[in-house]
């Protein structure tokens, strides 16, 4: 599977891969509000969460369609796409796996860099012994700053990413479900059970 089964201890580890996970379903369903409950109970049970919801059409049309960005904790990505499988009838599903462990790396290395010239820089605002040195190296030290705190930043950005996954879920109402190639539907449920 594309998933490691200690996948959220894997995630923890300094030394492990650093892999985004996404993923990106659309289904259709008959019963939209059922389909559409089950799938707020999925994203619950998994403790995922909803970034962003839209909702398009009306009720009394019978042409509803939900987009939805859903977070998930990355030890919950399987069952989470297996709980989405029984809500609905799933039409396609893509997945994406993107490996970031020598972008993290580099940046981690940076933050270090950064880390140790900010050391020396105030060992040396220490040693100052005019104003005028001060002053400079407090300028060097502020840009010092500026920059760790952007590296910062991305390093939170990128474990936030790796910690969890972002499943892209559009459901759109129907009155008959498109009939999908035989055995299609079966081969979804065994592929999210099975985790790929």
């Amino acid at each position: 599977g594309l998933v490691p089964e200690n996948a959220a201890e894997a995630a923890t580890d300094e030394t492990a891969q650093k892999i985004i996970y996404n993923a990106s379903l659309s289904m259709e369903s008959t019963d939209f509000d059922t389909t559409r409950e089950a799938l707020m109970t999925a994203v619950e049970a998994n403790g995922a969460w909803l970034e962003s919801t839209s909702l398009y059409g009306t009720e009394k049309d019978h042409d509803r369609t939900a987009d939805y960005t859903v977070r998930v904790p990355v030890g919950s990505y399987r069952a989470f796409l297996a709980a989405v499988g029984d809500a609905g009838s799933v039409l396609n599903i893509s997945e994406s796996a993107e490996n970031i462990t020598s972008s993290y790396i580099d940046v981690q290395a940076r933050l270090s860099a950064l880390e140790a010239q900010r050391d020396r820089l105030n060992a040396l605002a220490d040693q100052a012994e005019t104003t005028a040195d001060l002053l400079e190296i407090e300028s060097q030290l502020s840009d010092v700053q500026y920059q760790l705190e952007s590296y910062q930043s991305q390093l939170d950005w990128y474990s936030r990413q790796v910690e969890c996954c972002t499943v892209y879920l559009s459901l759109e109402e129907v009155q008959t479900y498109t009939p999908v190639e035989e055995g299609f539907g079966s081969r979804i449920q065994n592929a999210l059970r099975e985790g790929w």
